[in-house]
């Protein structure tokens, strides 16, 4: 049985937010997380059993026709950014999304957007459970130069 999962990792996140950077981060760290079955257009069970040629050619074409375009795209931060600004985060709760979409904003000098989203946070945590160490990341974060 196989499980594919996608990821990216971007330093300027946890360096925003001032935690550790990751040199080896796991998919647990990944800042935009998928499994190949969850991206569009991926015919493909979460696990999928690799047991005859068939199978594995099929897992091949979906690898080669949906997961490398994707990982073209996950490279780059403003891709992943983009998606957060559309409500698209794969793999994150709410509040982390907004939490890392708040720093990568600020990272790339989008300050005023940041603290909206920082912002937002703070009222949905109003609604929801939110752990106080993201809530207080967002303060800090609009509150640092």
């Amino acid at each position: 049985m196989v499980k594919i999962e996608l990821g990216s990792y971007f330093p300027e996140i946890p360096e925003t937010l001032g935690r550790r950077v990751l040199h080896s981060p796991s998919i647990s760290d990944a800042h935009w997380r998928q499994r190949l079955w969850g991206l569009r257009g991926a015919c493909i069970e979460e696990w999928t059993a690799v047991d005859s040629l068939e199978s594995a050619s099929e897992l091949a074409r979906v690898v080669r026709n949906v997961a490398v375009p994707t990982l073209d795209r996950l490279v780059s931060p403003d891709w992943v950014l983009s998606e957060w600004l559309e409500g698209r985060s794969p793999g994150l709760s709410k509040p982390l999304a907004l939490l890392h979409l708040a720093a990568l904003l600020k990272s790339r000098g989008r300050e005023p957007e940041a603290i909206d989203v920082c912002r937002e946070l703070k009222e949905l945590s109003a609604q929801v459970m939110v752990p106080a160490w993201m809530t207080n990341a967002a303060d800090r974060l609009v509150q640092a130069p």
